[in-house]
């Protein structure tokens, strides 16, 4: 069975592992900002991959204040928390992405490679006994083995879905079940993200404007 967290909860179970909402909405705002720049002259596939890149650079700079620290070992993009115990992978996700519907799970967008399906397997075998009270993660890690959660997003015209959602099952190459989904609330797309005077984006920190649309 799933365990869903929504508006304080999420919050809550974002914090125990070390994260907040605003980080997390302003690194895809700030991803969308730049795959909103494609033009129908580049490749069809432009957008995507400029959205999947920007995600994980800005989620880095986000974090990495903090002492996460990126690791892309075998291709596989991941930012590591500081104690090496988790990992946050970004991915784009279905219609179902960021949205609590009873009997409904979202999906990985595309297919995913060996090394994804080896890390959803390894999440199974830690996290299948250890999704207790306050889903503490007690399982042993070690370097190679990380819990590793998804930031999933979707993108419709107006709005921008996300959560951050630890996966256990693979199917076809698409994750198609989660241990745990944490559904951050939605962002309009048509807020804007702004940085203090002087201070460049690739400086990585700041304050920010990010609008949140409540369902």
């Amino acid at each position: 069975m799933t365990a869903v967290a929504i508006h304080q909860e999420a919050s809550n179970r974002l914090a125990s592992l070390g994260l907040e909402a605003q980080s997390l909405q302003r690194t895809v705002l700030r991803a969308d900002a730049e795959a909103r720049l494609i033009s129908d002259l580049e490749p069809p596939n432009a957008e995507g991959v400029t959205r999947y890149n920007k995600t994980n650079r800005y989620i880095r700079e986000e974090l990495m204040p903090s002492g996460w620290f990126p690791d892309n070992t075998q291709g596989y993009c991941r930012t590591v928390h500081p104690g090496r115990e988790w990992a946050i992978v970004a991915s784009s996700g279905d219609s179902d992405t960021g949205l609590w519907t009873p009997n409904r799970s979202p999906s990985t967008k595309y297919r995913k490679g060996e090394t994804t399906e080896k890390a959803v397997t390894q999440n199974f075998f830690q996290t299948s006994f250890d999704l207790g009270q306050a889903f503490q993660l007690e399982a042993p890690i070690d370097d190679d083995g990380q819990v590793v959660w998804y930031l999933l997003y979707n993108v419709t015209e107006d709005k921008i879905f996300v959560e951050l959602s630890l996966p256990d099952r693979i199917e076809g190459g698409r994750i198609t079940h989660w241990a745990e989904r944490i559904i951050i609330d939605p962002i309009d797309r048509a807020s804007s993200v702004s940085l203090p005077i002087g201070e460049s984006p690739d400086d990585g920190a700041g304050d920010y404007t990010v609008d949140v649309a409540m369902l």
